[in-house]
């Protein structure tokens, strides 16, 4: 089992489950943060979102890799593993290297009209795979409420961040 204070002192050559060694810090906010990490297991490169607290945010953390790892689409990075131990938790994505969105600033518009229309389409995917007639769903304000907390500002913003990484 892991280190807990691993968990809570991120750094770069920590390592985490045994398993992943962390390489640096690629972004994060409010409760998780994501690391560039090597995989023991598999040798690849992966992003690790890792929860910063614990307790009930497990659940919306696990929910979320729940909905991300059944999306498969060329412009959305893959979610892998999720990890949940007494010290943590966390999932692994595809790691995509590259440049960053920003370096589209200012650039021509046969350059960025292709990257957004591909951004366009793996939203269309993402928003129609997450229809209610996909599934049972129950509709009441608390569902409604959850979903937007949850889902929309958690879920959708991971996506897009997601999605912003594949097409650099």
């Amino acid at each position: 089992m892991s280190d807990p204070c691993r968990w809570h002192a991120l750094r770069p050559g920590a390592e985490l489950l045994d398993r992943y060694r962390l390489k640096r810090r690629l972004g994060g906010g409010g409760e998780t943060e994501i690391w560039l990490a090597a995989d023991g297991m598999t040798g690849a490169s992966v992003a690790l979102k890792i929860l910063k607290g614990s307790g009930a945010r497990r659940g919306v953390l696990h929910r979320e890799w729940q909905t991300s790892i059944r999306l498969v689409h060329p412009h959305i990075a893959r979610a892998f593993e999720f990890h949940d131990d007494a010290a943590g938790a966390c999932y692994s994505l595809q790691y995509v290297d590259g440049p960053e969105l920003g370096v589209l600033a200012g650039a021509a518009p046969g350059i960025v009209l292709p990257v957004m229309a591909a951004i366009a389409d793996a939203l269309r995917y993402a928003l129609g795979s997450s229809l209610p007639e996909q599934s049972d769903t129950e509709i009441s304000e608390e569902e409604i409420v959850r979903r937007v907390n949850e889902e929309l500002v958690a879920t959708w913003g991971n996506l897009v961040n997601r999605v912003l990484s594949m097409i650099h």
